[in-house]
Parts: C-alpha cells; sequence; structure tokens
C-alpha cells in the first residue's frame, strides 16, 4: 500500500504588491487538486483576494485566518469548501488588517500558525468536516497524477513550446472536468453536500458529491502572504516548508528579491531551520519585451535550477477569472496563462517526487 506524502507547506511570499502571488496560489492550488492532490488555501492578506477568487463569498467568512491565529476556532471549522473538488480555503476577512497590532503583546506571536495547524499532518484533528461554501460540488474522475509527474518537456515563455504540447494535454482531461463540472454546478445553483466521505470511494464514483477534507489529509497547505514583510506573513514563513516566490519580470521586482531572501535565511536562522527557497517563478512575462528577457536571464543566472522553467505570461483570461470567482484554469482552461499553471504544477510535483526519492536513497 502506497503511503501518502508528507503534507508539504509553502509560503507563496513576495513583499512586492502586483507581481502575481494570489493570482499564483489560486491557480497551483487549483492544478494540483486536479489531480487529486488535497489542498488547503491559508488567506493570509487582509484584502482576502484569494479567498474572493476561489468564490467564497463574504458571508461565508465567519471563521478564518484571523479567528485561527487567535485560537478561536480550529483547521476544520475555518475551512471552506471551493467550488473545486480536493481544494479547501481558509478565508481572510478585513479583521486581519488588525491582527499584527493585537499579536504585538501574544506569548509566542511568531508562532501562532504554526500551533494553530497542528494535526493538519498528523490527523490528530477532530475530522469534522469543513463547512461548505454555499457553492456547488461534485467528484470528478481525475486523470492519473503519475502521468502529471512524468510528462516531459517543460515550459517557454508563452507557456506553450511545441514539444511541451503533449504534457499538457497529458493533464488537460482533468482540468476540463474540474471547469466543466464547477461552471455546470455554478450555473444550476444547488446546494453544496459538505458531508465527508472516503476519497477512494468517491474516485471510484466519479459522480458522487465530493466532500471537504478534515485536518490531516492535506498534501498541500498553500499560505498566499500580504504584500509586506509583517508579523503575517512571518507566522507564514515559520509555519512553512519552503518559499515560492512570483517574480514580476522588471527591475524593482529584482530589488525585493534580495530583500526576500535575506529573510528567509535570517527565519531559518532564528527561528526555522527546515525553512528553504523552494523556488522562484516568473510571471507577468512578456517575451517582445526586451527588459523582460534581460530580467529573466539575470535571475536565472544567479538562482540557477531555484527558477522554475515554466515561466507565466501576461495574459488577459487570468486578469477576468477573479470577478467570477473562479481561478484562470476553471474559467478558461485553454487559454496560456493557465496551461502554464498546469505546467508549474507538473514542474513542482516532479520536483517533489525527485526529493522524495533522495531522502529515501
Amino acid at each position: 500500500m502506497k503511503m501518502r506524502q508528507k503534507t508539504r507547506y509553502v509560503s507563496i511570499s513576495n513583499q512586492k504588491g502586483g507581481v502575481g502571488k494570489t493570482t499564483t496560489t489560486i491557480n497551483l492550488a487549483t492544478a494540483l487538486a486536479a489531480v487529486g492532490k488535497k489542498v488547503l488555501v491559508v488567506d493570509l492578506d487582509p484584502q482576502g483576494n484569494a479567498s474572493t477568487g476561489l468564490g467564497i463569498d463574504r458571508a461565508d467568512r465567519t471563521h478564518g485566518t484571523y479567528e485561527l491565529l487567535f485560537g478561536e476556532c480550529t483547521v476544520e471549522e475555518a475551512a471552506v469548501q471551493s467550488r473545486v473538488p480536493n481544494l479547501s480555503v481558509i478565508p481572510a476577512s478585513i479583521h486581519l488588517s488588525g491582527a499584527e497590532i493585537e499579536l504585538i503583546d501574544i506569548r509566542r506571536r511568531e508562532f501562532r500558525l504554526k500551533e494553530a495547524l497542528r494535526g493538519v499532518e498528523d490527523g490528530k484533528g477532530n475530522h469534522t468536516p469543513a463547512r461548505a461554501s454555499g457553492v456547488p460540488t461534485g467528484e470528478y474522475g481525475l486523470h492519473s497524477l503519475n502521468d502529471m509527474e512524468n510528462d516531459g518537456g517543460n515550459n517557454a515563455a508563452d507557456g506553450t513550446r511545441g514539444d511541451e504540447r503533449s504534457g499538457v494535454a497529458g493533464t488537460q482531461s482533468a482540468v476540463e472536468n474540474v471547469a466543466g463540472q464547477a461552471a455546470a454546478n455554478d450555473s444550476a445553483g444547488s446546494t453544496a453536500n459538505d458531508t465527508a466521505g472516503d476519497t477512494a470511494g468517491a474516485a471510484k464514483n466519479p459522480g458522487g458529491e465530493n466532500a471537504v477534507h478534515p485536518a490531516g489529509i492535506y498534501d498541500y497547505v498553500l499560505f498566499d502572504c500580504p504584500p509586506s514583510l509583517n508579523l503575517l506573513t512571518l507566522n507564514a514563513l515559520i509555519a512553512s516548508d519552503g518559499v515560492l516566490v512570483p517574480l514580476q519580470c522588471e527591475f524593482f521586482a529584482l530589488e525585493g528579491l534580495s530583500h526576500l531572501v535575506s529573510t528567509i535565511e535570517r527565519v531559518k536562522g532564528s527561528f526555522n531551520p527546515d525553512l528553504a527557497l523552494m523556488g522562484v517563478v516568473l510571471t507577468m512575462f512578456d517575451r517582445r519585451n526586451n527588459l523582460c528577457m534581460q530580467v529573466a536571464e539575470n535571475v536565472r543566472a544567479h538562482f540557477g535550477d531555484k527558477v522554475y522553467e515554466t515561466v507565466i505570461p501576461r495574459n488577459v483570461r487570468i486578469s477576468e477569472a477573479p470577478s467570477h470567482g473562479l481561478p484562470a484554469i476553471v474559467y478558461d482552461m485553454k487559454c496560456s496563462g493557465s496551461q502554464a499553471y498546469i505546467l508549474l504544477a507538473r514542474e513542482i510535483l516532479k520536483r517533489a517526487r525527485r526529493e522524495e526519492q533522495k531522502r529515501a536513497a
């Protein structure tokens, strides 16, 4: 029997705003969920854009990251099922904007998030299903994860270089199922079923209702960090195994990256020895712009293989998707931006698999 992988905690962080942190969080989480990974998004930005982008209504944010940080609820009580199967969200509300001031006088304030998430990996939570968001969901027949991890090729600047199109197609059916079913359920307006069920059993019954995953069975926990290096970001870094840095291809973004790398090293030395720079993903790339090309070359020269081969292009469909409360992958799976995020998820899974093989050896 194949054992479930260790839960991976990933901070998606960059103190510079507007570089694609939330967009990357939403679409990476959706791509991972589409191939059967169980994903929890923790929205740590008081603006709550990740929650909105995943279709979580303001009325469904009675419990969220603020309440979780201050011990007013558990992970199970805070998590809300999104319309994407296998993907739950701990939403953010405006109350989170005052959390940093309130945390100042609290003991072990830097560890509040890490301590609140205990049980997500070891299964010691109370296993009460998370709340349904009021958005209908369904369990879909998912494409083999093995295909996503083993498809050859890497992404080009536009997200779909010729010899990699077959790799995208290898995961396309899973994402098409997610997009089609989410759209159909959304238009039908039926009530979501929040009854927890056995994942393996549900996979044998693609037509069954999707269950929200209780704490203890998430494969990935993604932290959508605010655009600053404050206490909320520090909590995320201390709770994480790795940091994924979206980097806009422009000069000012390079300056912010150097500060973030220094912060990661300080956090690693003082609070979390397991923290590592997981990788840098280039976003908002326009191959027609010489500056974008120069920035990409400089980043790759400095960080080497820490920079993902996959590059996220500028794409209007990515910008449109949040207004519909949908990830871009669900809104328009065939656009270049969505294809790029599918490739990014595949690349992350392949790297994770190699790391596991190295540890096993």
